[in-house]
């Protein structure tokens, strides 16, 4: 749980700069502007550090008396009609990593749905609040996979630092739920996007995607049933490959294009703090479909020529000894 602490440490006592950052997600959250980082009233900071030092001290899970003295700091905050909603979200923040913790799953989906719904958090602690949310529906018993599947996405959409991870859970997910063409599509970005990083993908997200990929690619490539089974097997590699590729060229161009107006807006703007990360990959989704339709359609007309080719010379070899 070091981690974790640290995560804490650096949410909750983030620089007091004020930067305006819109917050892009499925609900009506996605009308509100957040900030990137507010400040603590006074008398609630030096509750919040002391918290920090319990846990820091304490490590997770803690002795029973240190937990308790966390709730009690907590509680005055949270039902103190004095302290304002921001302080609030990260007293709510910090309970629902008590609770995690301890392996108190659903007060933790209580605790961070309470960070998530305040109209002051800031924008960091609020999107790994929904990223946690995630995870903690997959770990309830049972799984609440619709909700997992709502705070992935709500995630990937406004978060401005993703990682392959967040694609391979996305997939995940998407495979729990039975949803094979969207577990195979996200866990491909999960892929491509690791390769770009020059680490080896998830043995998880790999036994995911050849099973779905399977199923999924079969359908794709059910027109090559009449050149027999090699023919299919060419076919679906081929698309997988495909797809890996499409994924990463439509990354590397899109890197490229945004570093360059990033560079632009910095030069004309100090101040800019837009997500570079975050914009390339939402362009990446917008754009995968295309350059993947693209490809398919190449793909086709190399298929057509193949199939055209293997029946022109059965039809020449009609009646000759020589074939």
């Amino acid at each position: 749980m070091g981690i974790m602490k640290k995560l804490l440490a650096l949410l909750l006592l983030s620089p007091l700069a004020y930067v305006d950052i819109l917050a892009e997600g499925e609900n009506a959250s996605s009308n509100i502007e957040y900030k990137k980082a507010r400040g603590l009233q006074a008398k609630n900071a030096k509750k919040m550090s002391k918290v920090y030092e319990i846990i820091d001290s304490k490590g997770c899970p803690m002795p029973f008396s240190s937990r308790s003295n966390i709730s009690s700091i907590l509680d005055q905050i949270v039902k103190s009609s004095k302290s304002k909603e921001y302080d609030k979200s990260v007293a709510w923040n910090a309970y629902g990593y008590l609770y995690f913790c301890h392996g108190e799953y659903t007060n933790a989906i209580t605790a961070y749905t309470n960070v998530v719904n305040n109209l002051k958090v800031t924008y960091p602690i609020r999107n790994a609040a929904l990223k946690t949310l995630a995870n903690l529906h997959l770990v309830i018993e049972p799984m609440n996979l619709d909700q997992a599947d709502y705070f992935i996405t709500s995630y990937i959409n406004a978060s401005p630092t993703l990682v392959p991870d967040d694609f391979g859970l996305q997939g995940m997910i998407y495979a729990y739920k039975g949803n094979t063409v969207n577990a195979y599509e996200s866990l491909v970005k999960a892929i491509a996007f690791a390769e770009l990083e020059l680490f080896t993908p998830k043995k998880s997200w790999e036994d995911v995607y050849q099973s779905s990929s399977k199923i999924y690619l079969e359908e794709r490539c059910s027109h090559m049933n009449e050149l027999g089974n090699e023919a299919l097997t060419e076919c679906m590699d081929n698309k997988k490959a495909e797809d890996i590729l499409i994924a990463k060229e439509a990354m590397k161009i899109l890197i490229k294009e945004s570093s360059q107006s990033l560079a632009m807006e910095t030069n004309s703007s100090p101040s800019n703090d837009k997500c570079l990360l975050c914009e390339i990959l939402k362009e990446a989704i917008i754009a995968y479909p295309e350059a993947k339709a693209k490809a398919e359609r190449e793909a086709a007309i190399r298929r057509n020529a193949y199939i055209k080719g293997q029946n022109d010379a059965r039809a020449s070899c009609r009646g000759s000894t020589s074939c």
